[in-house]
């Protein structure tokens, strides 16, 4: 299983995240990284920043 590390871009692009990881940063949308907040059991907030499994 890979980890990433996700922070909420801006206020103003609230919408995408980006998950950092060695070799790319993805944008996806605030409504699947809802549902895998709530898959891998974490939170974050604006500007937080949390280590989630891919």
């Amino acid at each position: 299983m890979k980890h990433a590390y996700v922070r909420l871009v801006s206020s103003t692009m609230s919408n995408h995240i980006c998950l950092h990881s060695i070799q790319s940063c993805l944008k996806v949308s605030l409504h699947n990284i809802t549902h895998l907040k709530s898959i891998n059991g974490f939170t974050a907030d604006l500007n937080d920043q949390a280590l989630v499994n891919l």
